[in-house]
């Protein structure tokens, strides 16, 4: 019987995992290096940890909206989702400023806060957090403000962030600070271009009064002469916080994860191999057409088009450590499909969703045993749909 063989390489691990009948490498071989930086660098060969007996798998098991008639289960635009112990499902619908809250079963509950700018009400609402108070808190553009779960108005406190990131990506931490990000893009010698140079920043606000900023998080985004992202958009950043107060992250362009802290410190970086899914000639040509029937006085030429699309198109992580991706790439469409790795950076595989789920707008949502998303019908009605996680 051939045995697994733990091999060293340098100063790497290279390990390979073995099938259930010991006959060499099933399924995944990932290679460990500790820089001297000291990063832990990941490198995995893409095949994955899980077998087909231990792979997870999703099954719906819960969708809130509807075609027909009103009422709250007729949403307009979701903007959030998010889960409570007990199962209860908190969506904002962000054209009428507020939170509809529906059982774990999917029956209407109530409803928390409504359009305008008084106290306990609503403007630009678009992300939300379980405090260390079990208040629910409501990130917007302006403040925040926190809700008792059956809706009544506890405080509100001003934002100092400047710009948003929506979808938006902070929240607690474990020491009680409140993270929150935001975006500023760099201006050219022209205030109306920009050089393509964007820097995520983030303020920690530890309540009642008390802010302090942390490091950056600076990229460079692809850019036409014409200083414009265009179809493809392959370079951006990906963002996931955890509650250990550290940040998972990912440059679209490429599929490589990189854990950090928030205080600078990168530690570890995971990859897997990956292919570029190309926009097509006559996509680029149908654009250039629709700029020309719309009249714009300025057309874009074809170089001003990325040509391959974002390969990372949402890191999310759950309360067990483990980092979600919605990857994209050829046969794989933007939405369809979740890469799941340990908090180690090893890939354990992926898991197939039965409908395709926005990933751009309103972002997904992780929980330790479901995931949440919203889908649109064929006339764009949005859905929140709930997959539970079936783990061997």
């Amino acid at each position: 019987m051939r045995k697994c063989r733990l091999h060293f390489v340098l100063s790497a691990f290279l390990f390979s995992a073995c099938g259930p009948d010991g006959a060499g490498p099933a399924n995944a071989t990932f290679q460990v290096d500790t820089l001297q930086s000291g990063l832990v660098r990941v490198v995995n060969d893409g095949g994955g940890a899980w077998t087909p007996e231990t792979a997870w798998r999703l099954e719906q098991d819960l969708r809130l909206g509807t075609v027909e008639g009103e009422g709250p289960e007729q949403f307009s635009q979701v903007a959030w989702i998010q889960e409570d112990p007990a199962g209860r499902v908190y969506v904002v619908d962000y054209l009428a400023q507020e939170i509809r809250v529906f059982g774990a079963t999917g029956a209407y509950s109530h409803t928390i806060g409504r359009k305008g700018e008084g106290p306990g009400e609503l403007m630009s609402a678009a992300g939300l957090n379980w405090g260390p108070d079990g208040n629910l808190w409501v990130w917007q553009l302006r403040r925040f403000s926190a809700f008792t779960p059956s809706g009544e108005f506890v405080t509100s406190h001003p934002r100092l962030t400047q710009g948003v990131i929506y979808p938006w990506n902070g929240g607690f931490v474990d020491d009680g600070r409140y993270i929150d990000w935001g975006l500023a893009r760099e201006r050219g010698a022209n205030p109306n271009e920009t050089t393509g140079l964007t820097t995520f920043y983030a303020i920690h606000f530890t309540p009642p009064d008390t802010y302090d900023t942390l490091p950056p998080l600076q990229f460079n985004a692809w850019m036409g002469d014409s200083g414009r992202r265009l179809v493809g958009e392959n370079k951006g950043i990906m963002l996931a916080q955890t509650e250990d107060g550290h940040i998972w992250f990912a440059h679209t362009d490429e599929y490589t994860l990189f854990k950090r802290t928030l205080e600078g410190d990168t530690l570890l970086s995971a990859s897997v191999p990956s292919r570029p899914d190309m926009v097509p000639p006559e996509e680029i040509d149908s654009i250039i057409r629709g700029y020309v029937e719309r009249g714009f006085p300025e057309v874009p030429e074809p170089d001003d088009f990325v040509t391959e699309r974002r390969l990372v198109t949402r890191v999310l992580v759950d309360d067990l450590g483990h980092v979600y991706v919605f990857p994209q790439e050829p046969g794989v469409p933007e939405g369809t499909t979740i890469d799941v790795f340990e908090e180690s950076g090893v890939y354990l595989g992926r898991m197939a969703l039965d409908e395709t789920v926005l990933t751009r707008g309103p972002p997904p949502y992780i929980t330790r045993d479901h995931v949440y998303g919203v889908v649109n019908d064929e006339f764009d009605v949005p859905f929140v749909v709930r997959w539970r996680i079936l783990r061997p």
